[in-house]
């Protein structure tokens, strides 16, 4: 098991990298170039003495043990997953408010479709009857 370190301050995309701080290689960049020229070390089990002192005489930086850093990347990781499941539930709560709402809306659209269906065969019932009403007073004052 090892971890990496860095062992001569530099800026990096994100903003500077001080010395001594924990590096993840995936969040810096030209990290293989950094690593030959230096600037970033790997820290193992076999070098860590050798680090440790280098670390403590030269910068006054007490470097972390293998355990420790162990112990906080777990503990990262519990945290990452714990907010990855929060998201998702965010998200699964937003998805389903989401299909609420468009259920709502397809029941009013097919109430209101409904309704003006209704209001449309009952004006024509109402027309009908009274249509045929005008053509038959019609019929009756032309036989006079």
């Amino acid at each position: 098991m090892s971890y990496f370190i860095c062992r001569r301050a530099f800026r990096d995309a994100k903003g500077p990298v001080s010395t001594g701080s924990v590096i993840d290689p995936v969040e810096i960049k030209r990290f293989r170039f950094r690593l030959q020229e230096g600037h970033i070390v790997e820290v193992t089990e076999q070098n860590f003495e050798q680090y440790a002192t280098l670390f403590e005489q030269r910068y006054g930086i007490t470097i972390p043990k293998l355990d420790e850093i162990s112990l906080v990347e777990s503990e990262k990781a519990e945290v990452e997953t714990e907010e990855k499941a929060e998201v998702e539930t965010e998200e699964k709560a937003e998805v389903e408010t989401e299909e609420k709402a468009e259920v709502e809306t397809e029941e009013k659209a097919e109430v209101e479709t409904e309704e003006k269906a209704e209001v449309k065969e009952s004006t024509k019932a109402k027309a009908k009857p009274t249509v045929a009403k005008a053509t038959a007073k019609a019929k009756v004052t032309e036989n006079k």
